[in-house]
């Protein structure tokens, strides 16, 4: 995946997260303890639709490189909306139109104060943010809102992009999904698909393998019951007689009764129902 596909897969992979408490959110709580360096003062509490971006891109790239591709130096006040597009700015970063993993900057009554991050451009511009209705959201808008103030473009070169990685045979990889190497999903489907793999092609070779894609066999064990006489194996109901059985054996059948007429289980013939009691 390019430095672009893993932020915007992870930025929504976080849509639906909820803030406990008036600007009360895991991505500050995270930054104030992992990365003290990384704004001028502690942030929870603060308005975190611009944490939020930068908590994406230091979870997918670390420090060091999330303020590379960000444009900001430590202990900044990037946390605000308005600095972080004055950085994209000063780093001659800001753009009219947008890309996707671009930083989106909104504006109202002349002032920048809100943000989030460009996940798809086609009809409309499609984006994640953070602190939407103190929740992360996804969100689209016509590509000339008078909303959005424009659009700052991370350094996404700033680290190499990861060489692509050669794949499993989907056989193998089944195999190491059913030996439980990739865990339970969601979590399961997330790891493959980060690495490349179709999750659902390599869930149905799973279900393959392990024999859940198979009819249920709903085929039973039968008593041959005839007072004297053996029973006759037909062709077909009341068809050709193709060979007899002794009162008394057994016989495989699969289904129920039709029409008086139970079928041989590997499909060779039929008896009638009146002459065989289940085992």
């Amino acid at each position: 995946m390019s430095n672009v596909e893993k932020l915007v897969d992870f930025a929504l992979s976080q849509v639906g997260y909820k803030e406990s408490g008036t600007n009360i959110t895991k991505y500050s709580e995270e930054i104030d303890r992992d990365y003290p360096d990384f704004y001028n003062t502690k942030k929870q509490g603060a308005a975190w639709c611009d944490i939020f971006v930068d908590y994406c891109f230091l979870k997918v790239f670390g420090e060091d490189a999330a303020l590379k591709m960000l444009c900001q130096p430590k202990k900044s006040t990037g946390a605000g909306c308005k600095f972080s597009a004055d950085f994209y700015k000063k780093a001659k970063r800001f753009y009219k139109d947008p890309e996707v993993g671009d930083q989106i900057f909104f504006i109202s009554g002349g002032e920048i104060n809100h943000t989030g991050i460009v996940t798809k451009v086609a009809d409309k511009v499609y984006t994640v943010e953070g602190n939407t209705e103190d929740s992360v959201k996804a969100h689209s808008y016509s590509l000339n809102s008078k909303k959005i103030a424009g659009y700052g473009r991370p350094k996404y070169d700033a680290i190499p992009e990861e060489a692509p990685k050669e794949l499993l045979s989907l056989d193998l990889i089944a195999k190491k999904v059913i030996a439980g190497e990739y865990g339970n999903d969601p979590e399961r489907s997330q790891r493959l698909s980060a690495e490349g793999y179709d999750a659902a092609a390599v869930q149905a070779k799973v279900n393959e393998l392990l024999g859940l894609n198979k009819p249920a066999d709903d085929s039973w064990t039968g008593i041959v019951s005839t007072v004297k006489d053996p029973l006759r194996v037909r062709q077909t109901p009341n068809g050709t007689i193709l060979r007899l059985l002794p009162k008394g054996s057994e016989v495989k059948l699969n289904g129920g009764d039709v029409g008086g007429w139970y079928k041989l289980a590997d499909g060779s013939g039929y008896v009638s129902s009146k002459f065989i009691t289940r085992k």
